[in-house]
């Protein structure tokens, strides 16, 4: 509300999500409803131009922990899971760009099912989406 940024994972955008003034103020870009951990690769790219898309090339999870909810609050697709879940999703409020990414964090260094390729890249791009 004050001019900060945001960029939620999962589990915050998934089943345990975000409350108080996130969840009141309609900042869920992604319907909070519960999560799933399917295999997965890189699916649909719906916005190849966007920022949030520079050098994302691949991804690929055994263990792909995800929302299953679909956008809400004006949230707009850029890049979606194989399965057609959401993967990237940004929206607008109060005039600041913020970014739902509908994975989890840690990379395959971390466990060896979780996710490899372009994921750094997807945080990185959130992070300093504008």
């Amino acid at each position: 509300d004050w001019g900060g940024r945001g960029v939620v994972a999962v589990f915050g955008n998934a089943s345990i999500p975000f409350t108080g003034r996130w969840a009141s103020g309609n900042y869920h870009l992604i319907n909070p409803v519960s999560q799933t951990q399917p295999t997965l690769t890189l699916g649909a790219i719906l916005e190849p131009a966007s920022p949030l898309m520079v050098g994302v090339t691949s991804l690929s999870a055994q263990a792909a922990y995800q929302s299953t909810g679909a956008p809400i609050n004006g949230g707009i697709v850029v890049a979606r899971w194989s399965n057609g879940n959401p993967l990237i999703v940004r929206g607008v409020k109060n005039t600041r760009n913020y970014v739902t990414i509908n994975m989890y964090p840690p990379s395959i260094t971390g466990r060896a099912d979780f996710w490899t390729g372009s994921g750094a890249e997807i945080m990185r791009n959130a992070l300093q989406y504008k």
